[in-house]
C-alpha cells in the first residue's frame, strides 16, 4: 500500500513539474502601447523625474510580468518599470519588432556628453559618451534644458563605457542631431482575453495539443517510475524470501539437534 502511495506522490510530482514547465515555456505576455504614457519606477502616477524612466514609445509593446492594482510590471527594452493599465492593450501573441530597433544619433562635434542617472544636471554622473562612441537608444523624456534655447529632451541610452561596463543612463538631447525617425510599429494583433494577467497565461494549458503532451509524459513518467521501482521491490521481497529459508532451515536444524541432546 505504501508502495502504491509513494508512486501516486511521485506521478502528481512529475506532471506538476511538467505542467510548470509548460506554464513557463508558453507564459510571456505583451501589452500594446496605445497612447503616449510613461514606464514609472514605481506604481504610482507621480512625474517627478526621480519616478519617470521616460516616455514609451506608441503602438510599440512591452512585455508583462505582474499586475499590481491600477498598473502592470513591464519590462521594455531590458528596462522595468511600470505602466498604467489605461493606456495598454494585453494583446494575444509575440510581436517580432516589440522596441524600436537600430534607432542612431550624432554627437555635436566637439563636445563629450555626460551620461547622468536622472535628466538633469544633478543627475549622478555615470560615465562620458565621447564623440564618434557608439551608444543604444531606448527612449526619450523630459528633464532640465541644460542650454538655453536648446530644448529640454534628454535621451535614455545604455553605453559600454571601457572604465565601467556597461550603464544605462541619460544624456541631454540638445547637443545631439540626425536622431533616427522612429515609425509607428504596424503589427496587428487582437486583444486578449479580459482578465487578470494569471487569467491570460495560463489558457494555454487548456490547449488540446499541451494536455495530451503533457499526459503524454506522465505516463511517460510513470511507466518509467514503474520499470525502476518494481525490480527492486522484486528483489528486496527475494531477498526477504531467501532469509526467511535461511532462518527457517536453521530453527529445525536446531530443533533436531534439541532431540539428540540428553
Amino acid at each position: 500500500m505504501k508502495f502504491v502511495t509513494s508512486l501516486i506522490l511521485l506521478s502528481i510530482a512529475f506532471c506538476s513539474f511538467f505542467e510548470v514547465q509548460s506554464v513557463s515555456a508558453s507564459g510571456e505576455q505583451y501589452c500594446r502601447i496605445m497612447t503616449e504614457t510613461y514606464l514609472f519606477k514605481s506604481a504610482e502616477t507621480s512625474l517627478e523625474m526621480e519616478n519617470v524612466f521616460f516616455t514609451l514609445e506608441e503602438t510599440y509593446f512591452a512585455k508583462v510580468q505582474s499586475e499590481q492594482d491600477n498598473f502592470y510590471e513591464v519590462s521594455y527594452n531590458g528596462v522595468t518599470g511600470f505602466v498604467l493599465k489605461d493606456d495598454v492593450m494585453l494583446i494575444d501573441g509575440t510581436p517580432i519588432t516589440p522596441y524600436p530597433e537600430n534607432i542612431t544619433f550624432d554627437i555635436n562635434k566637439s563636445v563629450s556628453l555626460i551620461v547622468r542617472s536622472l535628466p538633469s544636471e544633478n543627475g549622478e554622473y555615470l560615465g562620458l559618451l565621447p564623440y564618434g562612441a557608439s551608444a543604444e537608444y531606448i527612449a526619450q523624456t523630459t528633464g532640465q534644458e541644460m542650454v538655453t534655447g536648446l530644448g529640454n529632451v534628454w535621451y535614455y541610452i545604455s553605453y559600454k563605457s571601457l572604465e565601467q561596463g556597461v550603464i544605462s543612463g541619460y544624456v541631454y538631447a540638445g547637443l545631439t542631431e540626425n536622431l533616427t525617425e522612429i515609425v509607428p510599429n504596424t503589427e496587428e494583433f487582437s486583444q486578449a482575453t479580459s482578465g487578470g494577467i494569471e487569467e491570460i497565461i495560463s489558457p494555454e494549458l487548456l490547449d488540446t495539443n499541451n494536455l495530451l503532451i503533457i499526459l503524454g509524459l506522465c505516463v511517460a513518467g510513470v511507466v518509467l517510475l514503474l520499470a525502476l521501482l518494481l525490480p527492486l521491490r522484486r528483489n528486496k521481497r527475494e531477498k526477504e524470501q531467501v532469509a526467511n529459508k535461511t532462518q527457517l532451515t536453521f530453527d529445525n536444524n536446531k530443533i533436531d539437534n534439541n532431540d539428540f541432546d540428553f
